[in-house]
């Protein structure tokens, strides 16, 4: 066992792999490589964790926003 989430999600250690792969193979058709930027907002949550994973394979440069930000907030990390 990898994760449990508060909502008791779990996901397992090949689980997660499976799930990072496809992720990675999914943002790779989108054109999400080495040095993009990819900045989201989300819950702290097991898909963003698996999002974080399929992001560190391609090599991409990671911008979470925490969740709590409103607009203005979120308008700021972007730039």
């Amino acid at each position: 066992l990898m994760l449990i989430d508060e909502h008791d999600a779990e996901i397992r250690f090949a689980d997660y792999h499976d799930a990072v792969l496809r992720a990675a193979a999914k943002l790779d058709a989108l054109g999400v490589g080495p040095g993009s930027r990819v900045s989201f907002q989300l819950p702290t949550r097991i898909e963003t964790v698996v999002l974080m994973g399929a992001l560190a394979r391609l090599g991409a440069i990671q911008n979470p926003i925490v969740p709590i930000y409103r607009e203005s907030e979120a308008a700021w990390c972007l730039e």
